[in-house]
């Protein structure tokens, strides 16, 4: 299988991680199953968006991975379900409290819907078309990484796939990858 990337010559010169937090804890290594996808990251650019520099493309061709789908099969994850009832509970905890402080009935019935929508599941579902248009970004990233590497590496898996990219751990351990 080939997979690509462009790489930057400095990592901080990626514009994606402003947060001052390790958003790859893991030091899992991300490819493009396409080179059409790639071309996204083929620059850096300044924060007045110029283009600062061209970064280098890195093509790289492994066979024997075992992926596990996320795109299709993320809801077979604890991680996800313990992502998923953390951000719908976090969400439910402060619409409770808003309605406690709620003084208006038009207020009070606008935030009882809030739950409502937790309550039936239609959350969890605008929440999955959110994981999904983001590549699972954030299940993927900070300190869920970790608990996501955890789980895949203990059902066997070397990394996982989403509909654009590949996310490869330990690299170095496959002996048959080939750089370009």
């Amino acid at each position: 299988m080939k997979f690509y990337r462009y790489n930057t010559k400095k990592r901080t010169d990626r514009k994606f991680n402003t947060t001052g937090k390790e958003k790859n804890p893991g030091k899992v290594e991300f490819f493009s199953k396409s080179l059409d996808y790639a071309i996204k990251y083929k620059y850096t650019y300044t924060p007045e968006g110029d283009v600062k520099y061209e970064c280098e493309l890195e093509v790289i061709e492994i066979d024997g991975l075992k992926l596990f789908d996320l795109e299709n099969n993320f809801k077979d994850l604890k991680t996800y379900r313990s992502f998923m009832d953390n951000e719908l509970g976090t969400m439910l905890k402060d619409f409770n409290k808003m309605l406690l402080d709620a003084k208006k009935q038009k207020e009070k019935k606008r935030i009882k819907g809030l739950i409502e929508k937790i309550e039936s599941g239609e959350e969890e579902k605008e929440k999955v078309i959110w994981l999904k248009n983001h590549g699972f970004q954030f299940l993927s990233d900070f300190e869920w990484q970790l608990q996501l590497i955890g789980e895949l590496k203990k059902l066997g898996f070397d990394g996982y796939e989403t509909k654009e990219e590949v996310a490869i751990f330990n690299i170095e351990d496959h002996k048959d990858i080939s750089r370009g």
